[in-house]
């Protein structure tokens, strides 16, 4: 009896982990520059998280080193194009990031003939104390 439940755990053990090892999504990395930083895509299946590889030398001063999120959102499709949606980041020396909803999709004429992504939204801006003072329209282009 003993193993009766013995393989009968062993199988289901076995099944779980075929499932678990099937259901892993592959994921894709791709290089793109923004404003003169390298930037590093990372899609998972429908979600899409956008690093800073090698920022630029004037964005060190805004806390942003490499492995510095700028974007985290999904891609989904609606039947006729992909389309990208999410969460940007906004950043100023000595104040937390803010976030801002950003939509946006894939462009034609990126770098070696891929797509670049183009994001757009609504930007929180702020004050030297990190107070929000207003907004403006800004637009992230990766190629």
């Amino acid at each position: 009896m003993l193993r009766k439940v013995l393989s009968a755990a062993a199988f289901a053990a076995l099944a779980f982990w075929s499932a678990s090892a099937s259901a892993q999504v592959e994921c894709e990395t791709e290089f793109y520059n923004h404003n003169g930083s390298q930037m590093r895509g990372e899609r998972c299946g429908a979600s899409l998280t956008i690093l800073y590889e090698r920022p630029r030398q004037g964005i060190y001063a805004q806390g942003v080193t490499p492995g510095t999120v700028l974007f985290e959102g999904t891609i989904g499709n609606n039947g006729a194009v992909e389309y990208i949606e999410g969460l940007a980041r906004v950043f100023k020396a000595r104040c937390p990031d803010a976030l801002f909803p950003v939509e946006g999709g894939f462009t034609h004429g990126g770098a070696a003939g891929r797509p670049g992504i183009y994001l757009a939204g609504v930007a929180p801006v702020r004050s030297g104390n990190c107070t929000i003072t207003g907004q403006r329209n800004e637009t992230l282009q990766f190629d």
